[in-house]
Formats: structure tokens, sequence, C-alpha cells
């Protein structure tokens, strides 16, 4: 086979970036093409046009690859390989790298101390005692510290969102199911008030607690929701299970903090992110269509349905000004023109049509054009916020 030599023409064709590639693209091919020259790799410099080949081992295209560090180099190596295959088909294609994040271990060796441990297990040794305990004996604040800690404890409601739906819950709410009993916990998402409808299937200590605790729940609920009603029940209730007083948590989020060391060293840590809500979202099956996988479907009332219309999210009520929803329209028609020099704008309006007219004409990080859609959903949800906040500011819009 003859050696080949990629010419000037040919390194124009596999350096440069394309029309559409996004900025960042130039930067990385720039970056690339000196830490080939300096490689000392006979393919990296070949590619740069230093040297001719005869063959192109597979081994030194590895070799290659494996210099550059970072998964966006590496596929701009594969980029670079694909752009000069078309002047020599038998170079090998670079590996496409596939960025991986190794998560951080959650057993954190500085939560995990001797102190911590030592509260953690007598936290759990005083709740096991209290649930001995004769329940008509406890006060109505003790009960409801019971069930609260068993809740979290036994029933994975490892965060303050999920005992507030806990304390607001009726026994009458209880679903059985195949013998299985089920509550549903409203439960706000990124702001949006019960936008999770979250299926939670108590355990028997957990549930029969809530039964006896449900009159107490009721005659309570103005103290539970004082900022520190929850707390104080729980010491409570950890105090008639012989607590040490060094270890009595002095906020809730050191409840969950003891409570999630002794279940971290239990449980997969995918229940443990999904009993805390943290790094996991989550939608739990529909409560009709759960009775249907059991052989159990009724009708679902058509006020349901409409509620839930498609389980998206609502936009709560806002204020949209005239000219914002006339600009919304012609964006989702595709009205609005491209702006070659865009004037210094003077009102808000001005500023939100310039900004979407860029928007609509522009392209993505990616090199992607956005759809119309898009662009009017952006364009309504920063034009309201902003209208709002100057508004609230300076009494007029």
């Amino acid at each position: 086979m003859n050696s080949s030599r990629l010419s000037d023409e040919m390194l124009s064709v596999v350096w440069n970036p394309e029309k559409h590639d996004p900025e960042w693209k130039n930067e990385y091919l720039l970056k690339l093409q000196e830490r080939c020259k300096d490689s000392g790799n006979s393919i990296g410099e070949w590619l740069c046009g230093q040297r001719s080949l005869r063959n192109f081992p597979l081994r030194e295209m590895q070799n290659l690859g494996s210099q550059l560090e970072g998964s966006t180099l590496r596929n701009t190596l594969r980029e670079v390989t694909h752009r000069a295959q078309r002047f020599n088909p038998s170079l090998p294609l670079a590996q496409v790298a596939i960025e991986t994040q190794r998560r951080p271990n959650p057993i954190n060796p500085d939560l995990y101390n001797s102190e911590n441990l030592s509260a953690s297990q007598d936290m759990v040794d005083s709740l096991e005692r209290a649930i001995r305990r004769d329940l008509e004996q406890l006060t109505p604040h003790e009960r409801i510290g019971l069930l609260l800690l068993s809740a979290s404890y036994y029933g994975a409601l490892i965060d303050i969102p999920q005992l507030n739906a806990l304390t607001q819950l009726d026994p009458g709410q209880v679903i059985w199911i195949s013998g299985i009993p089920e509550l549903r916990l409203r439960l706000s998402i990124r702001g949006q008030p019960e936008a999770e409808n979250r299926q939670w299937f108590p355990d028997p200590i957990t549930l029969s607690l809530l039964s006896r605790c449900a009159a107490d729940l009721a005659e309570n609920r103005s103290y539970l929701a004082r900022k520190d009603g929850k707390l104080k029940c729980i010491q409570a209730a950890l105090a008639t299970g012989e607590i040490c007083p060094d270890n009595q948590p002095a906020s809730l989020e050191r409840v969950f903090e003891l409570l999630r060391i002794e279940r971290q060293t239990q449980l997969p840590q995918l229940l443990i992110n999904y009993a805390t809500r943290s790094n996991i979202v989550s939608h739990s099956v529909l409560s009709d269509s759960w009775q249907h996988l059991h052989g159990n479907a009724p009708a679902p009332r058509s006020e349901e349905k409409e509620i839930r219309k498609k389980h998206r999210f609502r936009r709560p009520q806002q204020n949209v000004p005239e000219w914002l929803t006339v600009l919304c329209r012609k964006l989702r028609k595709q009205q609005i023109s491209a702006v070659e020099n865009v004037p210094r704008p003077q009102t808000l309006e001005a500023l939100i049509s310039g900004w979407a007219a860029l928007l609509l004409h522009g392209r993505s990080f990616y090199g992607n054009t956005l759809q119309p859609k898009t662009v009017a959903n952006y364009v309504r949800d920063v034009g309201v916020g902003l209208d709002n906040l100057l508004s609230a500011d300076f009494g007029a819009p």
C-alpha cells in the first residue's frame, strides 16, 4: 500500500469547524490539533500533515485517544478521524467517549464518626423501646412523635415534606389492593403544589400508629404546623424511650441525618435517595391504573380525569401583559422577523421582543434551531417574571 500524506486543502477540511458548529467546537479543534502535533504518535502527526503513513495500526489510534483527557476532547478526535477517512478509508475511527460521573461514596467518613454512630443507634433503640410502651399511657404529643419517627424509620419518609403530607392524612384514605395497604402523599415539585402524587405503602407498625393517632392528628394539626411542632413531638417520644439527653436531636434535619446513618448501611442507595427525595425524580402509577394492574379497574370519574389532564404541570395564575400575549402568538406562527442589529431597547417590550427574535432565528448551544413553541414558552415565562418584578419594584409596568 502506498504511503499517504494530507495536503493543505485536506487539512482544512479535517480541522476547520463546519458552518453550524457551536463556538466552543473551534476551541477544542485547536486544542486537539496542538496535542496531536506534540503527541509523538504517528497517527496524530499524520492528522496534522507532519508526516506520511502507509499503515494505521489500531493500537496506535487507541494510544492517541488515551493521551486525551475528558470526553469532549476524545469525541472531537472521533469527529476529526471521521473527516480524515474521506481521504484514506483505511484510517480507523477513534472510539466514542462516553462521559461517566462517579458519584461520591455516600458513606462519608466525616459523618460516620463514632459520635454520630452512637447517637444514631441510641435513637433507633429509643424508638424501639417507645413502641413497646402502652400507647394509652402516652400523651397525644408523644404518640404523634412516635408516629413520625416510625414513618421515617420504618416507612422510609425521610424528609420534611413527606412528614407534612403524612400529618394531613386520614386513615380512611387507606386503600387495600390485593391485601396491601397504600396511601397517596401529595407533594410539591419545584414549587408546584401537589405536583407529585406519591404512592406510599405504610409498614404495619406505622399503619397501626396512624390508625390510633387519627384523633390526635386532627386535634393537633395547628400545633404541628408550627415551626418546631413536629420536632417537639419527636423529642417527647424519644424521651419516653429513654434516649440519652446528649443525643436528643435539635432539629428535624438532625433526626433525618441520624436515621439515614442507620438505614444507609442496610438499604441500596437508590432506595435511600427515593426515601429522602434526593437526586431522584419519580412519578407513581395513577391510582386507577394501579387498580387495573391488580384486576380491579373502577371507571375513573370524569372530574378526576379533568383535574389530572395529561398529568402535567399547570402554570399558576399570572398577570400576563397584552403585548406579551400577542408576541407569543406571533412566535408560534413564526411571524417574527430576524433582526440584524438589535437597537438598545428602551422598554421591556422592546427588550423581550429583540430577545425573542434572536431565539427564533438563532441556534442553540449545540447548533440546533429552537422550535417556535419552545421559544414562545421561554419568552412567556421570562416576560411575565420581569414584568411582575418591575411592576412590584416601581409600581408601574
